[in-house]
């Protein structure tokens, strides 16, 4: 089932139990030396994540009110961070601090792996952590004025329905594993809730979780795959700020008998310059099928800007084979 709520595609989800594990606590104390808290005036209100050692740090693009913020680090000391770019895609933002590098704060590693269904998780809010458990990696999320579709986990976590869009997710190794958008609560009486009526901005003061988890309470919340996840952070911390994604150039619908057929080639792109033409259906992009328009915008995630991939496509009565090399989109 899907629902359409605050820019994200969302999925209702049955539940299951989430196991205690004491060491929570003692994983967040060793992430604190690579997050920062957003401050209005002295009050947490945001979390962000450094992610290099030029002092550029990624978060949740709703805390992005001013050109400047405040910022307070776990040992006390404040810094100054300037904003630099935010992608609308994903809805991250990127803040750099004004004085370069920052003296003992190291960068978080990227998630390089994707986590299995009930893996544990640590979310970070201003405060404090809370447990969390991954769902599913699977899911899809349409976002954007754009409509472009993105990977999402699915998250699930014991919370009381305040906002907490924003959070940091970490793997217990201590890896960012993604950033909290939308929310569905009260999923577990088998009614969905849009996630617009849970996760609405980021200005009154997120919760303490609790410390028992179970279905009761339990929240459902996504936050972007670790494949988008990872070119927005590359992308928001390279030089240009701007995130680039792979593209053909067309515009596609889905096709009655299976596939993504071609509406319209763009003048210019790589589709056009690899013969593709209206009225082509795409039936496979590299190893991945395509059955419908949402595949096709998964299978192109996965490519790489300028390398070549093998289409099968549909034209007429003949099935053919057609390399294209996608380009910035």
């Amino acid at each position: 089932m899907f629902w359409w709520a605050d820019n994200v595609l969302v999925l209702l989800a049955a539940f299951a139990p989430i196991r205690d594990d004491p060491s929570i606590e003692a994983a967040a104390r060793e992430l604190q030396p690579s997050v920062a808290y957003v401050l209005d005036r002295d009050r947490r209100v945001g979390v962000l994540a450094l992610v290099d050692d030029q002092g550029t740090f990624i978060g949740h693009a709703r805390l992005a009110g001013s050109l400047e913020i405040d910022a307070g680090l776990a040992d006390g000391r404040r810094i100054r961070l300037r904003f630099k770019a935010d992608d609308a895609v994903t809805g991250l933002a990127a803040w750099v601090s004004q004085r370069g590098a920052v003296p003992g704060m190291r960068p978080v590693a990227i998630a390089r792996q994707t986590l299995r269904p009930g893996s544990l998780l640590i979310g970070l809010v201003p405060s404090g952590a809370f447990r969390a458990q991954l769902a599913s990696a699977d899911r899809l999320g349409v976002v954007g004025s754009s409509r472009q579709v993105v990977d999402l986990s699915e998250v699930w976590f014991e919370a009381p329905s305040d906002p907490v869009a924003g959070a940091l997710l970490f793997t217990a190794s201590g890896q960012l594993y993604g950033i909290l958008g939308a929310t569905l609560s009260s999923a577990s009486q088998g009614e969905a809730l849009r996630a617009g009526d849970v996760a609405k901005g980021l200005g009154a003061r997120l919760p303490t979780p609790p410390v028992r988890l179970g279905p009761s309470k339990l929240t459902v919340g996504f936050a972007l795959g670790r494949e988008p996840l990872r070119r927005a952070v590359e992308g928001l911390s390279s030089p240009l700020g701007r995130v680039d994604r792979p593209a053909l150039g067309v515009f596609c619908r889905d096709d009655p008998s299976g596939g993504a057929v071609i509406e319209r080639v763009a003048e210019g792109s790589a589709a056009e310059k690899a013969g593709l033409a209206p009225g082509d259906v795409i039936l496979q992009i590299g190893d991945l099928p395509v059955r419908n328009q949402i595949e096709f915008a998964k299978a192109m995630q996965a490519q790489r800007i300028g390398e070549r991939v093998k289409l099968k496509v549909r034209r007429g009565s003949l099935v053919l084979e057609i390399w294209a090399a996608p380009e910035r989109g």
